[in-house]
């Protein structure tokens, strides 16, 4: 199982695309979206331990010169981080109208 923060960085003025060309090369940085901030950089750092983990998101963030002091750390908590599945959740959401269309019913004969 990994274990994955989730980073909201400030950067300076006009240096938002050269720092996530650096992280984008940094080890354990799944993914970087650039957004309209604060915060200006939104990356992820994945690893298999916490430890890890901590050791990978501190070397992500020295390597950014132009960053500035507000950094926000999420990280996810055990066991409870993977991929949002739209069709599963889809299915869940149909087969829960199914079931209380089909108590409707039910309530309906016997009347």
């Amino acid at each position: 199982m990994s274990v994955k923060v989730y980073v909201l960085l400030e950067v300076l003025e006009g240096e938002c695309h050269r720092a996530a060309r650096i992280l984008r090369r940094r080890p354990g940085v799944v993914a970087l979206d650039l957004v309209e901030g604060p915060p200006h950089v939104v990356f992820i750092v994945e690893a298999a331990e916490r430890q890890r983990l901590a050791k990978l998101t501190v070397s992500a963030l020295a390597s950014v010169e132009s960053m500035i002091a507000d950094v926000q750390m999420l990280p996810t908590c055990n066991g409870h981080s993977g991929q949002f599945n739209r069709k599963q959740a889809y299915a869940r959401k149909s087969n829960k109208r199914q079931e209380r269309g089909s108590g409707r019913q039910s309530m309906k004969r016997e009347a």
